[in-house]
């Protein structure tokens, strides 16, 4: 995969910030009463944006208990996300960034996702927090110091790679760059003829599965390779077992 070209983010959305001390919880109304809330200029960029967004609505109940778990107050654009949307889906739901979960197109919460593989119990500070995926089987994460020295920067797990690589962008910049970037050229070669509209009914709890697997025969087009869908749960267990034995994950 390509890096990310950053662009200068001109708009003023607040750093995301984690705010989980080890087994303290904060209410709920300390992390949703705040006076400069973060959605209210996403959705206007959202509105505006270049490629296909589709915000998924979730219940406000789930955005509260979603938001809760996570810990992180809805002046970041992380909590607003998680608080606001049942996640969101980009460029016909090739890449999904997790929010508080839909029940029929992204039924997983950005919490409940991370819950057993970045923390093992709500409260509990994380190294990083995975914060969107593909369909090809890769994961973003929001790095908070396990996955390298560039704290508070996104991470990319390649499946061609099995390497998490940083992308030298902030979340509220990981948000711009899939609202306007250039997803085509983040994924050189690895989209194929009709592949939107095979994505139209395919569920965000899934990702494709490819023989040769993409870090095998580099050479061979992603069009040209068999595949089927699979859960992405069993996606991220084997893409981090098969790299974990190859010594690639950090």
């Amino acid at each position: 995969m390509q890096y990310i070209h950053k662009k200068r983010v001109t708009y003023t959305l607040h750093c995301s910030y984690i705010q989980l001390t080890g087994s303290h919880m904060q209410p709920l109304a300390q992390l949703i009463n705040i006076t400069t809330p973060a959605w209210p200029e996403i959705h206007l960029h959202i509105q505006d944006a270049a490629n296909d967004v589709n915000v998924l609505p979730c219940t406000p109940a789930r955005g509260a208990t979603a938001l809760y778990h996570t810990q992180i107050d809805i002046s970041t654009p992380l909590g607003a996300v998680v608080y606001h949307t049942g996640g969101i889906l980009v460029d016909h739901g090739w890449l999904r960034i997790l929010g508080a979960g839909h029940e029929e197109k992204l039924d997983r919460s950005l919490p409940d996702w991370n819950k057993g593989k970045t923390f093992a119990a709500y409260g509990d500070k994380p190294g990083y927090l995975l914060i969107a995926d593909d369909v090809l089987g890769g994961f973003f994460a929001l790095n908070y110091g396990a996955l390298g020295a560039a704290k508070d920067k996104v991470y990319y797990l390649s499946p061609q790679t099995l390497q998490w690589e940083m992308m030298d962008v902030t979340y509220t910049e990981f948000l711009y760059f899939c609202f306007n970037g250039d997803l085509h050229g983040f994924y050189p070669g690895y989209t194929w003829e009709a592949h939107q509209a095979e994505l139209a009914d395919m569920p965000g709890n899934t990702v494709y599965s490819f023989f040769p697997p993409l870090f095998l025969d580099p050479a061979i087009p992603v069009g040209e390779r068999s595949r089927k869908i699979m859960s992405v749960e069993e996606q991220y267990d084997i893409i981090t077992h098969i790299a974990l034995q190859k010594g690639k994950l950090n």
